[in-house]
């Protein structure tokens, strides 16, 4: 498990652990957990603060504040200790420190306490909404430290392009991708790919070594014809020098050799479905809609909005803030970004209330993830493809049949997307304080 370990001796917590003594009781714990084989779907990564703030909200409606040590932390959940027992379904605040917009206060629910040993209590606690934990932990893309335990195919849904000079690798991804609903477009030509990835893509995957060709090389050809699309490279080589070239080169992961079907969807998932986002946030409009030109400005100029609402975070700017949420939300919506215009709105508005930015934290922590998952690409129907549709239907399609690009029903009797299903009884929920998950990297 790869731990991050803070605070300092002087801060006490209920259970009285200084840092030493906190470490060698989480040492404890997880080796005692060491084979715990629960099935959950984000990955548990070490996360020992000494003291974190954690505000009880009892049925009474009494209110306690309690700082607490820490044992792990996931996108749905984190793990405390605790001196004594407390309810399950108690509703509960977590103070957490983001990485750039300073402490953040999290609503979750009591899901279990557990006794471990003396005057101690292992707390799991359900945030109410995902977060992502790249946002309060380094969690390295390029040591595989993805933060979904487990994908089901069937959410993968999206284009990507796949580069790769051998074709029995290029065969390997197509077949690892066949139960999913990726388009998958496959070259052995780099100058190719670039021109597929120019079509729209959500991802694009290549190899490190392609003959004279790097993926480097790769990277800086799709960023010079305007791809933003992020690129994950595979290769056998982990070594801490690759991951410095791949990382000074704009590599956004690394998806080591030899590649398995588990490994590859996670990979992917991270991008699409990961971190509690949707995936790439492209705009609403037809590529024919008369708007459609300043689209690429747009999206190009979301790099430094992104840097000047953190820079008013971190300077507690809120008038600087309230000012880049009127421009972001005067443009976003009329060039089909809805999600960005909707969010950045409601900030102007509460700001302009007089509301600090403790208020609107939240709703900024919402603005950033849509800003960063902004791509150059359109999803609205032209005009052209809405008359192919009308002639498909007039030569009558078989009825049920899916098109390419469109979600299929959920069957009867499965989990639809976003809503957990029940578990055994005796399973501990996801985001439960129950034993930790090894390091998925």
């Amino acid at each position: 498990m790869r731990d991050h370990k803070g605070g300092g001796d002087q801060t006490l917590n209920t259970i009285r652990a200084g840092r030493h003594e906190l470490n060698r009781l989480l040492d404890a714990m997880d080796t005692k957990g060491a084979n715990n084989t629960v099935d959950r779907e984000f990955v548990r990564w070490g996360y020992r603060q000494q003291s974190v703030m954690l505000e009880l909200r009892h049925p009474g409606g009494s209110v306690v504040r309690l700082p607490v040590a820490t044992r792990n932390l996931s996108n749905s959940g984190i793990g405390v200790l605790h001196s004594s027992f407390v309810h399950t379904g108690t509703m509960c605040v977590v103070g957490l420190e983001h990485q750039a917009m300073g402490q953040v206060e999290i609503i979750g629910k009591v899901m279990r306490c557990q006794h471990v040993g003396g005057t101690v209590h292992e707390i799991g606690i359900r945030f109410e909404q995902a977060i992502d934990t790249r946002e309060y932990i380094s969690l390295d893309l390029l040591s595989e430290a993805f933060s979904l335990e487990r994908v089901a195919p069937e959410k993968l849904q999206g284009t990507l392009v796949y580069v790769d000079d051998s074709d029995l690798d290029l065969k390997l991804v197509e077949k690892l991708l066949e139960p999913t609903f990726m388009s998958v477009r496959c070259t052995k030509s780099p100058e190719e790919g670039i021109e597929l990835a120019q079509r729209g893509c959500d991802l694009v995957l290549c190899d490190m070594h392609m003959g004279e060709t790097t993926g480097v090389d790769l990277i800086e050809g799709l960023r010079g014809a305007g791809v933003r699309a992020p690129v994950l490279m595979v290769t056998a080589d982990t070594s801490q020098n690759a991951k410095d070239v791949l990382r000074s080169g704009g590599a956004d992961a690394l998806v080591s050799k030899p590649l398995t079907s588990e490994k590859l969807l996670r990979a992917i998932a991270e991008f699409m479905i990961g971190g509690a986002d949707a995936g790439p946030l492209m705009s609403t409009l037809s590529s024919s809609d008369p708007s459609s030109a300043l689209v690429e400005a747009f999206v190009e100029g979301i790099p430094g909005q992104i840097e000047a609402i953190e820079k008013a975070i971190r300077e507690e700017d809120a008038e600087g803030c309230r000012q880049i949420c009127l421009n972001l939300a005067g443009s976003a919506r009329p060039l089909g970004f809805e999600p960005i215009g909707e969010v950045a709105s409601r900030i102007h508005e509460k700001l302009g209330q007089g509301a600090g930015l403790t208020i609107v934290r939240g709703e900024l922590q919402e603005l950033l993830k849509n800003c960063k998952r902004t791509r150059n690409g359109f999803t609205g129907v032209t005009e052209e493809a809405t008359a192919e549709e009308n002639s498909a239907d007039e030569d009558g399609s078989p009825e049920g049949e899916t098109a390419q690009g469109e979600s299929p029903a959920t069957p009867e009797g499965e989990t639809p997307e976003g809503e957990s299903p029940e578990r055994p009884e005796g399973e501990a929920p996801e985001g439960e304080a129950g034993e930790p998950k090894a390091d998925a990297a």
